[in-house]
Order: C-alpha cells, then sequence, then structure tokens
C-alpha cells in the first residue's frame, strides 16, 4: 500500500474487513508512520479484533503520527481482547492531537 505524503487529509475505510488479514494492518501502519497528511482516519466496522496484532500494528504507527485528529473505530469488537485497550491507551498517553475518538458499537466480554 502507498500513500502519497502530502495528498490525503481525510482516509475512510470503513466497513472493509481489514482486520481480516494481518498484512492489511500492517501496510496500513507503515504507510500511516510517514503519511502526516491525514487529519481523520475511519476504520469503523472492520473486525479489528479478528486478531490480537491487528491493534498493535496501528498503535505503533499513531504513536509516531500526530496528525490524525479524528479517529473513528466504531464497531470493532475492540473490548473483546483486554490488549486492544491497553495499545489505544498508550496511543492516547502519546499522542495529544486526538481530539475526537469514536468507540460506539465495541462491545466487551
Amino acid at each position: 500500500m502507498f500513500l502519497n505524503k502530502h495528498s490525503i487529509e481525510q482516509l475512510n475505510l470503513g466497513d472493509n474487513s481489514l482486520g481480516n488479514n494481518e498484512k492489511n494492518m500492517l501496510y496500513l501502519g507503515d504507510a500511516l508512520k510517514i503519511n502526516k497528511s491525514i487529519e481523520i482516519l475511519n476504520l469503523s466496522w472492520n473486525k479489528l479484533s479478528n486478531n490480537d496484532k491487528n491493534l498493535l500494528y496501528l498503535s505503533e504507527s499513531l504513536k509516531i503520527n500526530c496528525s490524525i485528529r479524528e479517529f473513528n473505530l466504531e464497531g470493532n469488537d475492540l473490548g473483546i481482547n483486554e490488549k486492544n485497550m491497553v495499545y489505544l491507551s498508550e496511543v492516547l498517553k502519546l499522542n495529544n492531537s486526538i481530539q475526537r475518538l469514536k468507540l460506539k458499537w465495541n462491545k466487551t466480554w
């Protein structure tokens, strides 16, 4: 996956089942580490809880990329795995650019 460093302010990948394949999140994480133009990131309804490493890859990139202001993770059932909440809290500790975080429809078991 290649994203031009200066071209995208909003990336909407909602409802694409990206979480079904670990490589999807690895590639997206790598791209987000270097792309500083994205301010709005929508990853809602992507089954990110399907793999323990999905949110890890994403959180590692968001610790580096502080351009994201709005982050939508609705409908990913992130509460099923305690690690997901740890990864997300680490991002929020280090990245103070996030102004809006959407977490509706994330089941906890």
